[in-house]
């Protein structure tokens, strides 16, 4: 069941899709491929929305990892300048001895 507002953007969809199709009347066959063509479109915004939230987490997550690299990076170089030893920055860090020499290059 459709309320008023969805029947009457429907109706005036159907008459968009008359004039541009040049159909005198309205048939059965006529809105069929209206009703095709909308759910066509809506597919399409559905599959652009979906596309465009996989972009967003994926953006999220790569700005997560980088933030915590960063952060890891920060702490290895802190804790080397205060004369800690590798072995004891990787124990507290919880990254590997070649994560720190990457981290103290930087």
């Amino acid at each position: 069941m459709i309320d008023a507002e969805e029947y009457l953007e429907m109706t005036e969809g159907i008459r968009e899709f008359q004039q541009r199709y040049h159909q005198k009347t309205v048939t059965s066959d006529l809105i069929e491929a209206y009703n095709l063509e909308e759910e066509n479109r809506r597919m399409k915004e559905d599959c652009l929305l979906y596309a465009m939230n996989q972009g967003i987490a994926t953006g999220i997550a790569k700005g997560k990892a980088e933030g915590i690299s960063e952060t890891k990076a920060g702490i290895v170089r802190n804790l080397s300048q205060f004369g800690m030893s590798d072995s004891d920055i990787i124990r507290i860090v919880g990254c590997t001895e070649e994560e720190v020499q990457q981290y103290l290059k930087q």
